[in-house]
């Protein structure tokens, strides 16, 4: 077995299944066109449900800019919760062993993404990476961070998963690869392990926000608004308005 090589770049991990596979590509064709070069922060990393094939054309247009990696998950689950959850923790299989086993950098921390989500800078990954950086010493230890949503009602708050940065230490992935390994509640991953986060170091990323299920339009309106509070990434956009907005703004920066 190769010994893992460390490395200060991020792992960006997108999964999809058939019905949001079109929103993923293009969320991925976005943020190649934003990146100036390729990038020296942040690798890519497709998982598609054990029933859904990659997109290859998508794929070849993203690594121009990333070193990119494809997965199949090997679970064969589908529906809601138990198919979202089985498709992160078929990512985190390919995480956990390719990172121990030295086949892909040691990444210091990875970020999983929903097709729904966007950012709102160009610089979006160096903001990641400041932020969990500067997380390490202001709360250390942090495994867990990104847009914690807070349970008024119930006390049970969470970090959303579609738009969370998770630790490479191996040791906090191997607890989660073999020692969790599945979710048998019907409940989403993020909300069931809320606790268990928590236990383990979590913190908020300041400009990392979630709208659950946002179904209006998003528009030029919203951009400014969210702009003005400080959003660096969004997510939530069940539809392609966010990606068309961000695409309008962005690109003609980049």
């Amino acid at each position: 077995m190769s010994k893992p090589n460390p490395t200060n770049r991020i792992l960006i991990v997108l999964p999809f299944w058939e019905g949001d596979k079109g929103q993923a590509m293009l969320l991925a064709r976005l943020l190649a066109d934003i990146e100036p070069k390729h990038s020296e922060d942040a690798d890519f990393l497709f998982v598609a449900r054990y029933d859904c094939e990659h997109n290859l054309d998508t794929v070849s247009y993203v690594s121009r800019k990333f070193n990119v990696h494809t997965y199949r998950s090997r679970r064969r689950v589908t529906g809601w919760p138990m198919g979202c959850n089985a498709v992160f923790f078929g990512a985190m299989e390919w995480v956990f062993h390719k990172m121990e086993s030295g086949q892909v950098p040691h990444y210091k921390a990875v970020f999983i993404m929903g097709a729904d989500g966007a950012p709102f800078r160009l610089d979006w990954i160096s903001y990641l990476h400041k932020q969990w950086d500067e997380k390490q010493v202001t709360c250390a230890p942090v495994f867990v961070a990104g847009a914690l949503i807070e349970d008024v009602v119930g006390g049970h708050d969470h970090i959303n998963g579609d738009c969370m940065m998770m630790s490479g230490n191996l040791k906090f992935l191997r607890w989660l690869v073999k020692g969790i390994c599945d979710i048998t509640v019907p409940a989403g991953w993020d909300w069931v392990l809320a606790s268990d986060f928590r236990k383990w170091g979590w913190a908020a990323i300041l400009g990392v926000k979630s709208a659950w299920r946002r179904q209006a339009k998003f528009t030029q309106t919203d951009w400014d608004s969210e702009l003005r509070a400080g959003t660096v990434w969004l997510h939530g956009q069940k539809d392609n308005s966010l990606l068309d907005v961000c695409r309008e703004n962005l690109c003609k920066k980049a």
